[in-house]
């Protein structure tokens, strides 16, 4: 033991400096609680990390099934062509020959663009055709043209499940639907020319009867919305906003309007703005049958009227969206709002309507 001396040369031991038990024991303590709250922070950022990897999983279907909607949509075509009218409006055909009398030089088109609320399934559906290359032995050419569809539904997937599960596996779901009918029977030349107004719409309706060719895009999709508008440069060249192409939705390639700026007839419109609500898979399965039929009737109520799209305290676009996302609110469901505005390559919008 060191000895140290003092003064009247008597030796002490001399101390070591060191812990004692009590401030062993806190440290511990200490270290502990540290410990403790380093868990909770990696446990709360690890849960929070799968949380998010999980809704990013379950929203990977319907951002696949958005951005082919939107890729699909942006190859829409009508190949349109200049032929004579008579005074009426009125192509020759086999029936007229005899009599008819041009009067016009008009734009014209056998291929035909229709979208808005009410053409099938649930809210909106758009039907077009585009160079998709599909054909029923898988053996066509990229050019060949297909008529193709979109829309939502309600219903059980018995039709689209394998064959080795029966119906007891069935779910009823709402989910994107796509229509694709083959180059070799494409309907669309029959029906226009035996209607060259454009009034029949068995171009789409006829194939897509049989459900033979509708295959599920995405489930868990609630509502595709589909606004057709000018672009940006038009509207500011008129002094039109976004409701005034297609104020209720409804476009329609063979309608005519008095207002060459605002005339669809034989044109594609310029922009697309898609709007696709989508559920996860979790809050999709503890919907009761009672909430997506009360789901599928606000849906089919809603996103009618343009009206502002800017604006929720207005009647329009807006605020509809506003009230869907309300009711998925009020109801615990997870969702994701997908929109963008889509130009149409083949669009050339004109004012002219004749030469």
């Amino acid at each position: 033991m060191r000895r140290s001396m003092l003064a009247g040369g008597r030796a002490v031991p001399e101390r070591r400096s060191g812990f004692t038990i009590v401030e062993l024991l806190v440290s511990f303590a200490v270290m502990a609680l540290l410990m403790v709250l380093l868990a909770a922070m990696v446990g709360a950022t690890s849960s929070t990390w799968r949380g998010t990897r999980g809704k990013v999983e379950q929203f990977q279907q319907a951002r696949e099934a958005f951005e082919a909607v939107v890729a699909r949509l942006s190859e829409a075509t009508l190949n349109t062509y200049y032929d004579y009218e008579d005074a009426a409006g009125m192509l020759k055909t086999a029936a007229n020959s005899r009599t008819f009398e041009p009067d016009r030089y008009a734009r014209q088109s056998e291929l035909r663009f229709l979208s808005g609320p009410g053409l099938a399934g649930s809210g909106h559906a758009v039907f077009f055709q585009a160079p998709g290359g599909e054909s029923s032995d898988g053996a066509g050419l990229e050019n060949l043209l297909n008529t193709f569809g979109f829309f939502v539904e309600l219903g059980d997937d018995k039709r689209f499940l394998p064959p080795v599960l029966d119906a007891s596996h069935a779910r009823v779901r709402f989910r994107l639907l796509q229509y694709t009918e083959p180059a070799e029977s494409l309907a669309i030349y029959r029906v226009t020319a035996a209607d060259p107004q454009g009034q029949s719409r068995a171009w789409y309706q006829e194939g897509l009867a049989d459900r033979g060719n509708v295959v599920v895009v995405a489930e868990n999709v609630v509502a595709l919305v589909l606004l057709p508008k000018l672009s940006r440069q038009d509207q500011m060249a008129g002094n039109y906003s976004d409701a005034s192409l297609a104020p209720q939705y409804l476009y329609d390639s063979t309608a005519s309007r008095s207002d060459p700026a605002l005339n669809p007839r034989h044109q594609l419109p310029s922009v697309v703005q898609v709007t696709l609500v989508a559920l996860d898979e979790a809050s999709a399965a503890r919907m009761s049958a009672v909430d997506q039929a009360a789901l599928k009737t606000l849906v089919d109520g809603l996103f009618l009227s343009v009206g502002s799209t800017t604006d929720p305290s207005l009647p329009g676009y807006a605020k509809d969206l506003q009230t869907l996302e309300g009711f998925l609110n009020s109801r615990g469901l997870s969702y994701r709002v997908f929109q963008s505005n889509v130009p149409i390559k083949s669009a050339k919008w004109s004012r002219e309507q004749k030469s």
